[in-house]
C-alpha cells in the first residue's frame, strides 16, 4: 500500500512539473471562454520553446481564424506569433488548441498574451489569457 501511494504521488508531482496552468483571463468578448491554459515545460527557459494547451467553451457560434501570441518586455517591445485555425465551432462545444512557441533570447521580465480571434472580426479578441515570466 505504501509503494502504491509513493508511485501515485510521484506521478502527480511529475504532472505538476511538466504541465502547469499559469496566468489568468484577460479582456475579451468571452465568446470563447477559456477554462484551462497549460504550458509545458514550465518555467520558461531563455531561448527555449514550450507548448501551450488552451481549452475553452464556445459561447456563440464562431469561425475562429487564429491564435495570436504577443510577448512584450517591460519597455513594450513585442514579438508577435500567429497560428492559423480557420474552423467553425458551435455553441457549447468544448475546444482545445495546441500551439508551440519560443521564449525570448534576452533575459528580463515579460508579459505574454494569447488571443483567440474570429474570422469576421480580426481586431476583436474572442478569448484571452495572459501571464508574466522572467529569467
Amino acid at each position: 500500500m505504501k509503494a502504491v501511494l509513493i508511485i501515485f504521488l510521484s506521478f502527480a508531482y511529475a504532472k505538476a512539473i511538466y504541465d502547469t496552468q499559469v496566468g489568468s483571463s484577460c479582456k475579451s468578448t468571452g465568446e470563447f471562454f477559456i477554462t484551462s491554459f497549460n504550458v509545458n515545460p514550465w518555467p520558461p527557459t531563455q531561448g527555449g520553446n514550450s507548448s501551450a494547451v488552451i481549452t475553452g467553451i464556445i459561447r456563440q457560434t464562431l469561425s475562429i481564424s487564429q491564435i495570436q501570441l504577443v510577448i512584450c518586455d517591460k519597455d513594450q517591445n513585442c514579438d508577435w506569433y500567429w497560428q492559423m485555425i480557420f474552423k467553425s465551432y458551435n455553441v457549447g462545444q468544448v475546444v482545445t488548441f495546441n500551439t508551440v512557441f519560443f521564449w525570448p533570447n534576452t533575459p528580463g521580465a515579460y508579459e505574454a498574451f494569447f488571443n483567440v480571434n474570429a474570422d469576421d472580426k480580426l481586431l476583436t479578441v474572442e478569448g484571452c489569457w495572459m501571464f508574466s515570466f522572467s529569467y
